[in-house]
Parts: C-alpha cells; structure tokens; sequence
C-alpha cells in the first residue's frame, strides 16, 4: 500500500473541476493510500513551488488534467530528492502523454488500471531549464497553439486543434535554422522542427516505429519549406513510418543532445506550452521519472 498519495486536479481542464469526478477518483485512490492529499493550485507557480518542496511528502501522484498539467508536474517533480511515482488521469483536450503510454482516457478508467501496477522510469526532455515529457516543437506547430481559440477549445476539445492546423499551415513562413545533434551539424530552412519524446501530437500517431519514451534518444522531424502539406498528412494519420523515410520535404533524424538557433527566432512549444526561445538547448533526461503506464 502506497503511504503518502497526492491527486493534483486542475479545475481549468475538461471535466477536471468536477466536484463529483473528484470525489469518484478519491475514493478509488482511498483504496491503495494511507494518507491522500487532493491539492489545485491557484497559479502555476502555486502548483510549482508545492511539487518541488520535499517537505510535502508524496509516493504517488496521480495528475488529473491534460498535457499541460502533465507537463507542469513534471517539471515540479523532476528535481525532487524522492520522485513519486506518477499516474495520468486524462482530462485534457488532446492527452497524447495519456495515449503514449497507452492509457484509458476516461480519468476513472485510468484510475482503477493505476492501482497496484509497477512503474516504468520513462525519458524526459529538458529545454533550458524546464523539462517536457511529450514535445517540443517551432514552427507550425508552436503557431498552431498560439492561434487556437480558447472558447472554439471549450466547446470543441481536440477539433479546435485541427482548425487551428489548417488555418496555420496556409500562413506558415519558413526559417532558417543551423542545428547541431550529437555533434553533427545541419543547415537549412523549416517550417517546423519537433523534437518527439512521446508518440502523439493532436491525437494523432507520429510516423515512428523508432519512438521509444526510454531508450535516451529524441526523434527529430524538420519539415522543409515544401513540406506544409505533410502537416496536414501527420494530422490526418495518413502518415507512416515508411512513408515518412519516402517523403521529399521531411527529414528525420534521432539524438540525445541538440542545440538549435532559428533566425528569425521562433516561440517553442514544450508539451502545448508556449514559450520564448532564440537559440535552444535540448537534452535528455534518461529513465528519470517512474510512470505507470498501460505497456504490456
């Protein structure tokens, strides 16, 4: 039995904000914990600062929320003395971190299939000085985000995210970039890089069978400036791993360590959030955090 658990819901995700969920999912976790603490911050720096004090214990946590708040928790609990074992309970709009690790993507489903399973310490990206667990991307995929409409998001989910796609890919400029990965170096012009740790964006199935969430290595796709059409391709998932290796205006490449500077500089996109960036620092943190996860 777990001693300490803590279920972190964020009120502003889905359904996450129910009263009734809650009280449903505290219940089922009452089951495997001696002690449960159900904690929402009011900030992001409210929920940061409480994930990264030692001083509140936890063993388990269980994150009730959407990529975001998968992403948030990451971040606080990385650099934790005891990093508690993690649980997803989707509640998001897209939950690729979720539909990665093969989760049900009902949050009382997910709970029940959390109870009593072992963990699997999973790779984390680090950009600077804030981790991600899914992505981090420039380009269309950074634009795509930044153009979503958040009321067309609270009445649509995920629909929103595929009219933003296609509104986006009509106006994407390129950039020139100079990237060097594991001390190789590339030059050239993009409308997206992404770098994948996960193996979903927008709930669609990256063309990957090398993505792997363990193995130290991140998948790196650049589309090239002829390459607009393949975003659309990628969303649709008529995109496949063999078909990716085929595509003209696609490379695809994997690394541990990887500098990359854009001109013009581009916002980055780590896991949906949106941040600053001019010249990035990506790594990778190999096998840091234990999550469970629907693998067989």
């Amino acid at each position: 039995m777990v001693r300490k658990g803590v279920l972190l819901h964020n009120r502003h995700a889905g359904n996450a904000g129910e009263d009734s969920l809650v009280n449903d999912l505290r219940e089922v976790i009452e089951e495997e914990v001696e002690i449960l603490q159900v904690y929402s911050g009011e900030t992001a720096e409210e929920t940061l600062t409480f994930l990264r004090n030692d001083q509140n214990e936890m063993d388990k946590l269980w994150i009730l929320g959407g990529d975001g708040t998968v992403h948030l928790a990451v971040e606080g609990i990385r650099s934790r003395q005891h990093i508690p074992e993690v649980a997803i309970l989707p509640a998001g709009t897209c939950n690729d971190t979720a539909r990665s690790l093969q989760l049900p993507l009902k949050p009382l489903e997910a709970c029940k299939a959390s109870l009593r399973k072992e963990p699997i310490l999973l790779d984390a990206g680090l950009c600077g000085d804030e981790a991600f667990i899914n992505f981090a991307g420039l380009g269309l995929i950074a634009d795509t985000s930044e153009n979503i409409d958040p009321d067309l998001k609270e009445k649509t989910g995920r629909v929103s995210y595929f009219i933003s796609a296609w509104q986006t890919m009509r106006e994407a400029e390129p950039f020139t970039y100079s990237m060097e990965v594991d001390g190789e170096h590339y030059r050239g012009e993009a409308v997206m890089i992404l770098a994948a740790n996960g193996g979903f964006l927008g709930t669609s199935e990256l063309p990957s069978e090398t993505i792997s969430m363990t193995d130290g290595k991140l998948d790196l796709f650049i589309i090239k400036v002829g390459g607009r059409s393949v975003f659309g391709e990628w969303l649709q998932q008529k995109l496949t791993s063999s078909s990716i290796e085929d595509a003209e205006n696609v490379s695809w490449l994997q690394g541990s360590e990887i500098m990359l500077k854009t001109d013009p500089p581009k916002k980055l996109d780590l896991d949906g959030e949106l941040r600053k960036a001019g010249e990035v620092e990506i790594t990778v943190l190999k096998q840091r955090i234990p999550f469970i996860t629907g693998w067989s």
